[in-house]
Order: C-alpha cells, then sequence, then structure tokens
C-alpha cells in the first residue's frame, strides 16, 4: 500500500471514529489538530495519543506539517467545571519552520440546562520573525452533537498577537447540549506560539426580588425628600 494510500486511509478511518463518537451522547471530549495539509489528527480523553490519563484533561504532542512540535492541553469536566457550570480551557504551543496554520478544535458534550453571562478570553504570546494572528470561537450543539459548529456563541475579531481577545454573552442553553471550541492560528513565518483560550460560564443567580425593593426604596426617600422641601 503506497503512502498517500495509507494517509487517505487513516484519513477516514478517523472521520469514522469521530462520526461514532458523536452519536453518543455520553461520549468522551475530543481535540483535533489540522494543518490545512496533512490528515487530521483525532485525541479522544483517556485514548490514544493521550498524555494525561486524568478524566476531563486532553494532551497532544505532535509534529505535522510545518509545526515541528505542537502541544494541546484541554481541560473541561470533571477535571473543571460540569454539567450545569461549563468550562473549556484549551492551551496550545506551537513552533514553525516557515509559514503555516494551524486549527485546534476542542469539544464535549452532556452539558446544561444553562442560563447565564458567558465571558471569553483568549490570550497568547509570538518569538519569531513574523507575526502570527489567531480567531477563537465558540459553538453550541442542541442536538448534543460533538463537534458540531451548528450554532456560534461567541468570536472576537481575528486578533494579532500578543493582543488578547475577549468578549461575554447571555446565552439560555436546554439540556444536554454540546460545546466546542475552535482556534485557529496563522503564522506569517517561523514563530513560537503560546496562548490560552478559555471561557467560565457564569450562571445568573436570582436576586429574590431584591433590585426591585431596592428600586421601590430609592422612589420612598425621594418622594420623602420632595414633601419635605414643598413644606418648607
Amino acid at each position: 500500500m503506497n503512502t498517500y494510500l495509507k494517509c487517505t486511509m487513516k484519513s477516514l478511518l478517523a472521520g469514522v471514529a469521530l462520526l461514532g463518537l458523536t452519536s453518543v451522547a455520553g461520549a468522551a471530549a475530543i481535540v483535533s489538530v489540522y494543518d490545512g495539509v496533512n490528515p487530521l489528527i483525532t485525541v479522544v480523553d483517556n485514548g490514544p495519543g493521550d498524555y494525561n490519563l486524568s478524566t476531563g484533561t486532553i494532551s497532544v504532542i505532535t509534529n505535522v506539517g510545518v509545526s515541528s512540535l505542537a502541544t494541546v492541553t484541554a481541560t473541561t469536566k470533571p477535571a473543571i467545571g460540569s454539567g450545569t457550570a461549563p468550562q473549556m480551557n484549551i492551551h496550545i504551543t506551537d513552533t514553525t519552520s516557515a509559514w503555516g496554520s494551524l486549527r485546534v478544535v476542542f469539544t464535549e458534550n452532556g452539558f446544561g440546562p444553562f442560563t447565564g453571562n458567558l465571558p471569553f478570553t483568549m490570550v497568547g504570546t509570538v518569538v519569531g520573525s513574523g507575526p502570527a494572528t489567531v480567531t477563537y470561537s465558540l459553538y453550541y450543539n442542541s442536538a448534543n452533537v460533538l463537534g458540531a459548529t451548528t450554532t456560534l456563541i461567541g468570536s472576537p475579531d481575528t486578533t494579532t498577537l500578543p493582543n488578547p481577545a475577549s468578549g461575554s454573552g447571555l446565552v439560555t442553553l436546554g439540556a444536554p447540549y454540546s460545546l466546542t471550541e475552535v482556534i485557529q492560528i496563522t503564522m506569517d513565518a517561523a514563530d513560537t506560539v503560546d496562548l490560552t483560550a478559555s471561557f467560565p460560564m457564569v450562571a445568573a443567580v436570582p436576586d429574590g426580588g431584591m433590585t426591585v425593593a431596592l428600586l421601590a426604596m430609592s422612589l420612598v426617600m425621594v418622594e420623602t425628600v420632595r414633601r419635605k422641601k414643598a413644606k418648607a
């Protein structure tokens, strides 16, 4: 079997494996790494290629294309967060020998229900002979499908490192649903990029009517002062 056919077979098997996992509601988290040229690298939590055997954390160390060394550490529930308090954190270092790109996808399902604020951030640095840009996007899928980029929750503008990127927004998500982080890195020359993208979902906490009560008290105080001034 020639090299091209072997690579094609590996790509097909990886795709079939990923599709099979997406149909299982309780499937483990997945990290995929793709340079746009070579076969997709897919690593399942606690599966082959995962250098961290703690459930909820995936560590990938690889070299692909112009990336002489790419490391990815992705963490989610149960290591951090939970189904109703979702958190996902991904740390990437990538050293390249020339111009190139790297797309890293981190996905997990079985979240929800959740209603609250979603603050997300991306910070990073670049060392080398050229600039590097990063696009960070976060998606959810109400059918609980791993890796699905059905609905965009948020995505800051493409950022030139070392400038950070951040955003936030209110979301209401029923259960169960999947979350997927997508990080696209483009390096214009031989560079070393180090970045972290993460979000903690902060649940909306009911105030038990406290806001309304404070507003009512303020109105009463204003009216009392007005009447005193009128009598004077």
